[in-house]
């Protein structure tokens, strides 16, 4: 209230705004895992602290359509901010979804190559770009099951896992696990052998949430730039009250 448009005029609207989106961020658990994961020195889990996320700008991150979607192609999955993930491993190419869903899906062709589909995957590109009742009829449909329905909050953590280059046969999370030496995929057995969702969604389990980017400078920004536009009356009160 003390900065607020109403009662200092304009000079309120930015810090006022930002007011809005913490709170916003603090009553959003997914939302509020993933500022502090980027925090320099983290809050208190590895996901922030000691845990990496070297691959970030290689990773081809879903973008959200949750709060588009028309009120009539919603269901309760909906209703569960669910979001859709795709097995990359297990997928074999059938392009199925991408027919049932072409504004959610889309075919990639996977740089190490090892999968089901020798190497060409379905990926979730536009979280509900689709009525939800086609989305469940692409889980159903899928030959090989391997679309998901996954916590919001498990999202971008299981993204990251699925195309991580650290992730990938070789790479040095694998090699931590003991798995250097296994492929994905052995195209002779029909054996997948390695399985992405299930590993992104225990790291998600265990606190370890992907964050949007390296710190958050862009807000701080922001928010030194909403503080100089206060008069200096408002700023006095401020620091009273805090």
């Amino acid at each position: 209230r003390v900065c607020h448009p109403d009662v200092i005029g304009p000079e309120g609207a930015a810090i006022t705004s930002l007011l809005g989106e913490a709170v916003d961020l603090l009553d959003g658990r997914a939302d509020r895992l993933s500022y502090n994961a980027g925090l320099p020195g983290g809050l208190g889990s590895e996901s922030s602290a000691a845990f990496e996320w070297g691959s970030l700008g290689d990773v081809e991150f879903s973008q959200d359509g949750w709060a588009d979607l028309p009120p009539e192609e919603r269901g309760p999955q909906h209703t569960a901010q669910a979001r859709i993930v795709v097995d990359e491993v297990a997928c074999i190419g059938c392009r199925l979804c991408t027919e049932l869903a072409p504004e959610t899906f889309e075919m990639r062709q996977l740089p190490y190559g090892q999968n089901a589909g020798g190497g060409l995957t379905a990926r979730a590109l536009l979280q509900w770009g689709n009525a939800e009742e086609d989305l469940q009829y692409s889980i159903e449909c899928c030959p090989s099951a391997c679309i998901y329905w996954i916590q919001r909050d498990a999202l971008r953590t299981v993204e990251y896992v699925c195309q991580a280059e650290e992730y990938q046969p070789g790479g040095d999370r694998r090699r931590g696990a003991g798995l250097a030496a296994n492929g994905n995929f052995d195209p002779l057995k029909g054996v997948q052998m390695w399985r992405p969702v299930d590993e992104g969604l225990n790291l998600a389990e265990e606190g370890k949430i992907c964050p949007e980017g390296y710190g958050n400078a862009r807000i701080d920004e922001r928010v030194v730039a909403a503080w100089a536009e206060l008069p200096a009356e408002a700023q006095q009160r401020a620091r009273s009250v805090v």
